[in-house]
């Protein structure tokens, strides 16, 4: 019986129901996918790290769960207060209150099963997306093939569980202590802005304006200072942000009435004035609800661009950071790497490499010095042109960054004395292909390049060694590599011919693309699943919101209507009313997000190879939200409009 009637009710109803349905639909999907990307074998042997990936996916699967849980009550709260009346004679025909809070329950049971059945399949094909993005980013061959695995239904199931249990605690408590008479006439409770004193709320916005500058130069203060206090100052940022959008948000019905009230033009013309009254009731009765989802669009923001953007700098500098298939470093001048030249070649074929050395010179003791005859083999390795320069010549090779200055300071002072040598600039002087000047073509990002007769007369500082291969050396050779350069080095530490301390360095190209595409994988995934998260949660919260005043709002409109206003007018004025409240808390995370991306565009711009990437990827984290910040707005206006102007347009 209480299945049958809650089917009918949930039915009914569902016009109610849909942002809720539609946000635990797309959560599952959300949760699914990701789990079962985690989870996965193939994902699992991409690299030694991905074992950190899962368990990020998992803490924030379950994390999401309770915030969801959160917005699944808030939409409870919604239900039961649309539903009152109905409850209300339900107790007057007899029926216990057990029985009601049993039957609004199952109404609720019988939604999230539903959603659970279509968000794991939703998930499931999802999944295979992003399993089938990641490989190629791995360059794995992989077959597109959907399939419902295990492991992820379970935590999926487990994360709905946690959801339903918050759920049941919410309704029991809205439900079990109402009389009839609270039902029948309780009206819905807005929040309503509290304004202690006038005086209070300008120190209180003056403060927000004050922490919002000081917050977004801590940041800036924080990353680039050396000290061990940067979290305490980037901590202290990050609260003063959030305060800040929290209270200028709280503040903000009493400024924005203000404001508008004195355009006496606007106000007056067509229905302005009856959409000004709506907006300044909406906005003082969930001031708070608004300063709330500012800080979580912030938050958002936040996280789907941190996401992206550190994903593409990874994704970026990983072929400048290991180009080449095997390179070995060893800060110290020795004779040969023959030992690790025959362990290489009984494990790959070579197919080319170049043992060389990096000098030094008193004249300039921070500038590192490459032969161009070893020069012109590196690049070779990497399919370029060789470069010819004249007994008196020099270049200057160094990442794209320094381009600018190293030029500005050639033009100044072209001529430079190295040894016994004077050299002038080649023509180009400058070269700026990626062969990874940090720590095998160069030092700090650029090196000199000079005729190997002036490179007789200067110091070795250190030695390398580049191998080309074929097929690509395994990633499993590194750990290999590493054993067999510390054994070629013990003799000459034993005769102190060198330090123990000294630095050595092996990188395999397949081992450094796979952990490094690891971190991508971790900060991507997670920054867009979190950021995902607080989007339709903000999106669904605003959606109940505006719900939650249909009833009030359709009588308002049926006034307008009867003193002649057109249903088009009508329904005019109540898009630009509801688009007005969800445009509203999007200003200030857009100005935080982009303050805050412009700060690390700028901080972080020699180390990432690309020009404006973080900007870039930033205005792509903010076209996703908006996609799925539309997406809510077309939904909650759809149930909106039925609730509210359906009678208009019959």
């Amino acid at each position: 019986m209480f299945v049958k009637l809650a089917l009918r009710n949930m039915t009914r109803s569902l016009r109610n129901y849909f942002s809720y349905f539609i946000t635990i639909v797309i959560a599952i999907t959300l949760m699914y996918s990701f789990m079962a990307l985690a989870s996965s074998e193939d994902i699992m042997n991409l690299s030694d790290n991905m074992s950190a990936f899962k368990n990020s996916i998992i803490v924030l699967t379950f994390f999401a769960a309770i915030l969801i849980a959160f917005v699944i009550g808030y939409a409870d709260d919604f239900m039961i207060d649309q539903r009152k009346k109905e409850f209300a004679v339900y107790k007057v025909m007899g029926m216990q209150q057990k029985y009601i809070n049993r039957m609004f329950y199952v109404e609720n049971l019988l939604l999230f099963v539903f959603a659970i059945v279509i968000g794991i399949l939703l998930g499931s094909l999802f999944a295979e997306f992003l399993t089938s993005y990641l490989m190629k980013k791995f360059v794995v061959n992989h077959h597109y093939s959907v399939n419902i695995s295990k492991i992820p239904v379970i935590y999926t199931i487990i994360s709905c569980m946690i959801m339903q249990l918050i759920s049941i605690i919410r309704i029991l408590k809205n439900i079990k202590h109402k009389k009839i008479i609270d039902l029948m006439y309780e009206t819905q409770r807005n929040e309503k802005a509290v304004i202690n004193s006038a005086l209070k709320q300008r120190i209180l916005f003056l403060l927000a304006l004050f922490l919002f500058p000081a917050g977004i130069w801590l940041v800036w203060y924080g990353l680039t200072c050396n000290s061990q206090k940067a979290w305490i100052y980037l901590a202290i940022a990050l609260f003063s942000i959030l305060f800040s959008v929290l209270r200028l948000y709280q503040y903000f019905p009493v400024m924005i009435t203000k404001s508008v009230n004195m355009m006496e033009k606007w106000k007056f013309k067509g229905l302005n004035l009856f959409l000004l009254k709506q907006f300044s009731s909406r906005i003082n009765s969930a001031g708070k609800i608004i300063a709330i989802v500012a800080v979580l669009l912030t938050l958002s923001m936040c996280s789907i661009a941190g996401g992206l953007f550190m994903g593409a700098s990874y994704s970026v500098n990983i072929e400048g950071y290991a180009p080449y298939d095997i390179a070995i470093k060893i800060d110290a001048d020795i004779m040969d790497f023959k030992e690790e030249l025959t362990y290489i070649s009984e494990q790959v074929d070579i197919t080319d490499y170049v043992d060389y050395k990096i000098y030094e010179t008193a004249d300039y003791p921070e500038l590192p010095v490459l032969a161009i005859s070893d020069y012109n083999h590196i690049i070779k390795q990497l399919g370029l042109q060789p470069v010819n320069i004249g007994d008196g010549e020099y270049l200057i090779h160094c990442e794209e960054y320094y381009e600018d200055e190293i030029g500005k300071r050639i033009k100044d002072q072209p001529k430079i004395n190295l040894a016994d040598h004077q050299l002038v600039p080649a023509n180009p002087s400058i070269h700026t292909e990626g062969i990874e000047q940090y720590w095998m073509a160069g030092n700090d990002g650029y090196a000199i390049v000079v005729p190997d007769s002036v490179t007789k007369q200067l110091s070795t500082e250190k030695s390398r060694l580049i191998v080309s291969t074929n097929p690509k050396a395994p990633k499993e050779m590194k750990k290999e590599l590493i054993s067999v350069v510390s054994n070629h080095l013990k003799p000459y530490i034993t005769e102190g011919e060198l330090s123990e301390h000294t630095t050595i360095g092996v990188m395999v190209k397949t081992w450094t693309v796979a952990n490094s595409l690891t971190g991508y994988t971790i900060i991507t995934f997670c920054g867009l699943y979190l950021g995902v998260i607080f989007t339709i949660l903000v999106g669904a919260l605003l959606g109940f919101q505006q719900l939650a005043v249909a009833a009030k709002n359709k009588q308002r409109y049926e006034m307008l209507y009867k003193m002649g206003v057109s249903y088009k007018e009508i329904k005019t004025v109540a898009l630009k009313e509801m688009l007005l409240f969800f445009i509203t808390p999007v200003f200030m995370p857009l100005v935080v997000t982009f303050s805050l991306a412009g700060i690390l565009n700028y901080i972080l711009r020699e180390q990432i190879l690309a020009t404006n990437i973080i900007i870039k990827y930033t205005g792509y984290a903010v076209l996703v939200f908006m996609l799925i910040y539309s997406f809510y707005i077309v939904i909650t206006f759809i149930s909106y409009r039925k609730l509210t102007l359906q009678f208009l347009k019959k």
